[in-house]
């Protein structure tokens, strides 16, 4: 199970992996950062999730897994970095954006069920994803190019729609998208978002999803 770079076991044995990054920070303050311990360490809640475990951690920010009591299912919880110096209007945006990703509702890109803030932390609940990044599907042997493509024509359906409504992900990897157990492709990691307020509301995507076809 992996989340982008990093991989952990689930508890119940089965391996999971998350995927999105958020929003592009602040140019101003993106250089400095407080050093954080893991929070799983010091911290058993944010908002109403449980943290269960810290599953790794990225260019923006920690990923835990955690518990949603409230709905009873297992998520993934990333916690942004907080920033020196950041003043409120740059928290405003981050906001802004990371709720933009959460308005994308599309079934090949990962889904991010909350955005929200406690005790001056910013955190995104997303999507726990069982399954690998496309690099490691990739990875195998006696995969036919027809398979490979079909993968990603999924995925580029869901960059299309994400793109559609005004929200660019800048990068765009096999890296970072996920195929689930469930066969379905999923792009995630929208870290490097750049939101584009001029885009025209964007037309049904239909969601591709990958046929068993061997080559």
């Amino acid at each position: 199970a992996r989340t982008v770079s990093d991989s952990q076991s689930d508890p119940s044995g089965s391996n999971s992996s998350d995927v999105e990054d958020v929003p592009e920070e602040a140019p101003a303050a993106s250089a400095e950062r407080d050093s954080e311990p893991s929070l799983a360490a010091t911290v058993t809640h944010l908002g109403r999730f449980a943290l269960l475990e810290h599953l790794g951690k990225g260019g923006m920010g920690s990923v835990y897994a955690a518990y949603d009591a409230e709905l009873d299912r297992r998520v993934a919880l990333k916690l942004l970095h907080r920033l020196k110096g950041s003043n409120a209007q740059q928290r405003q945006q981050t906001l802004r954006e990371a709720r933009a990703v959460a308005r994308i509702s599309h079934p090949n890109v990962i889904s991010v069920y909350e955005v929200g803030e406690s005790d001056e932390h910013i955190y995104i609940a997303m999507e726990y994803v069982d399954g690998e990044t496309l690099k490691e599907w990739q990875r195998r042997s006696g995969l036919g190019w027809r398979q490979i493509l079909e993968m990603y024509l999924a995925a580029g359906a869901g960059l299309a729609f994400a793109h559609g409504v005004g929200v660019v992900h800048r990068d765009f990897k096999p890296d970072n998208v996920l195929l689930g157990k469930d066969g379905r492709v999923r792009v995630a990691d929208f870290g490097l978002a750049r939101l584009d307020w001029g885009a025209e509301p964007a037309e049904p995507v239909a969601p591709v999803e990958p046929t068993k076809q061997e080559v």
